[in-house]
C-alpha cells in the first residue's frame, strides 16, 4: 500500500504542477525522491518482523479487498487534503510572485526557479515518509514502526536534509535543490565540482535565473507555517 498511495499521490502532484503552472521540481529533488527516498523506505518497511502473537483471524489477502482500498483512500484524501491547504496559503501570501513561464517542456531548469517548486518538494518528502510509517504500524500481524529502527533511521536520514533545507537559505546545499535560494548563489555554483559527474538536465546552478524574483527564499514565518501544516497532517493521517 505504501507504493501505491505513494505513485498516486505523487502523480497527482506532479499533474498539479504542470497543469498549475508548467512547473517542475529542481532535478536532483527527482534523483533524491524516486531514487533513494522510494527505494530506502521500500526496504525498511519491509522489516518488521511478525507479531509475538498469532492474530484471530489472517490478513486481508487482496489488495483490492475492502480494508486495503478504504484505507489507501484514506491516506490519499488526507495527503491531497494537505496539498491543497499548503497551495491556499502560498497563494495568499502578499510576497508570492506566481510562476510563469513560455520554455520548452525539456527545459527542467528553466521550470523549477519559483516559489512553487520547493512547496511541493517538502510536502512530497512528508508524504512517502509518513506514509510509510503509517503502514509500518502494525497493530495485529507485525510489530509496530518503534520496534523497525531501520525505517526509524531511514525516515530521520531522508527528513533530516529537508528540513535543514527549511531552515537554511542562499548556500550550495539550497541552490543545489533549488529551495531558498537566490540569483547570485545559483550563479555562481554552475562550475561547482559535482556537475562533472551528473547528466547535464541534472546539473547544479547555471548562467541563466528563471525565476520570478532574483530570489525565491521563504520568510521564516511562512517556513514555520509549513512544518506545522505537515505536522497537523500526520497527526490526522495516523
Amino acid at each position: 500500500r505504501f507504493l501505491i498511495v505513494r505513485g498516486i499521490v505523487w502523480t497527482q502532484a506532479k499533474n498539479v504542477m504542470l497543469l498549475l503552472a508548467g512547473l517542475y521540481l529542481a532535478p536532483l529533488v527527482y534523483v533524491y525522491l524516486d531514487m533513494l527516498a522510494a527505494s530506502v523506505l521500500l526496504w525498511a518497511v519491509s522489516l518488521p518482523k511478525p507479531a509475538r502473537r498469532l492474530a484471530p483471524n489472517p490478513p486481508e489477502g487482496s489488495l483490492l479487498g475492502p480494508h486495503n482500498v478504504l484505507g489507501a483512500s484514506i491516506s490519499v484524501f488526507i495527503c491531497l487534503v494537505t496539498m491543497v491547504v499548503l497551495l491556499l496559503l502560498l497563494y495568499a501570501q502578499p510576497w508570492f510572485i506566481p510562476f510563469h513561464t513560455n520554455a520548452e517542456l525539456h527545459n527542467w531548469q528553466a521550470r523549477s526557479d519559483n516559489y512553487e517548486a520547493p512547496l511541493f518538494f517538502f510536502f512530497t518528502t512528508w508524504m512517502m515518509v509518513d506514509t510509510a510509517v503509517v503502514y509500518s504500524a502494525g497493530h495485529l500481524f507485525r510489530e509496530s514502526a518503534w520496534r523497525n529502527r531501520p525505517l526509524q533511521l531511514a525516515a530521520c536520514g531522508i527528513c533530516t536534509p529537508v528540513v535543514l533545507l527549511v531552515l537554511t537559505e542562499h548556500t550550495v546545499f539550497n541552490c543545489a535543490f533549488k529551495v531558498n535560494c537566490d540569483q547570485a548563489t545559483y550563479l555562481r555554483i554552475h562550475t561547482a565540482f559535482i556537475n562533472n559527474f551528473l547528466f547535464p538536465y541534472e546539473r547544479i546552478g547555471g548562467t541563466e535565473w528563471f525565476g520570478p524574483a532574483q530570489s525565491t527564499t521563504y520568510p521564516p514565518s511562512f517556513r514555520f507555517l509549513v512544518l506545522f501544516v505537515l505536522g497537523m497532517g500526520s497527526v490526522v493521517h495516523h
